[in-house]
């Protein structure tokens, strides 16, 4: 069996300690599903060694232009604490234990600024939120920003799909974010969700087979044994990788599931270590 150090979950939550209770009683009323962490680093630390998960990707959203700055800065200043307390705990070459992303909003001013920063801070990609931030990931005043991350070789990892309280309108779907491949197709893009949460059969339509990543954060559930395995199969399991959506869902019980599947070896390898491996290169 896989070690812990060799577990990737590429699809976590937390914040910094001074806001995390109050978001997550916010969150928790929105969604009314509860959550299985304080949603704090360390809370998600806990999670995870209680898991058996030896690496997570954090993924903060800015929902508005204002907070942009504030997250990079915590992302890397947290980032580069848990580095060093890794360096000096764990054996020599062990990962790191988490990747904080930084997020970028739409509507705020140069953002190519704010790319260059990210990516002298070590920051591997952002995370977007089309619901949150409220715009499409086809409209086309984002194309200077993916043009910048893909510049600075930096992951462009979106929301996809519906949320668990169902959504009135549907911004982040399979056929833009397949616009998005069309106009950037050297981009590295992170669809959540399989691709996009309850939009399976336009995931096949759009998405399947195409050059972008999917997680597997809270699918298994909605999607069912069979239909989860042949989507993993009809994309590449090359091009699937393990997340959780934590704190939402309970990162001990998803290994399990998807661990249970009737995937290879060679499958299970590639989804819950090594194309998490090869995305964020030194970060891993």
């Amino acid at each position: 069996m896989m070690s812990q150090a060799h577990i990737f979950d590429f699809h976590a939550h937390a914040f910094p300690d001074r806001i995390a209770a109050k978001a997550m009683a916010a969150l928790e009323a929105t969604y009314q599903v509860p959550s299985h962490s304080d949603a704090t680093l360390s809370g998600l630390r806990r999670a995870m060694a209680a898991a058996g998960i030896g690496h997570s990707v954090v993924l903060p959203v800015a929902t508005s232009p204002a907070q942009v700055r504030s997250i990079t800065d915590w992302a890397a200043r947290e980032q580069a604490q848990g580095d060093s307390e890794q360096s000096r705990g764990a054996a020599a070459g062990a990962a790191p234990d988490l990747t904080i992303f930084g997020s970028l909003h739409p509507e705020m001013d140069d953002p190519g600024a704010e790319i260059t920063r990210m990516r002298e801070l070590g920051i591997r990609g952002v995370k977007f939120h089309s619901e949150f931030q409220g715009f499409h990931p086809d409209d086309e005043r984002v194309f200077p920003i993916y043009q910048a991350l893909g510049d600075a070789g930096m992951i462009v990892f979106f929301h996809a799909g519906n949320e668990i309280m169902p959504l009135p309108v549907i911004r982040a779907t399979p056929g833009r974010i397949a616009a998005v491949l069309d106009a950037f197709p050297g981009l590295t893009v992170i669809a959540a969700h399989m691709g996009s949460y309850l939009q399976w059969d336009e995931v096949w339509e759009f998405l399947v087979g195409r050059e972008i990543h999917f997680d597997t954060a809270f699918c298994l559930h909605k999607l069912g044994t069979h239909r989860f395995v042949d989507l993993v199969r009809a994309h590449g399991a090359q091009r699937v990788l393990f997340g959780t959506d934590s704190p939402w869902a309970d990162q001990g019980e998803a290994l399990t599931s998807l661990r249970a599947l009737p995937l290879t070896d060679d499958e299970r390898r590639l989804i819950l270590r090594e194309n998490a491996q090869r995305l964020l290169g030194n970060r891993a």
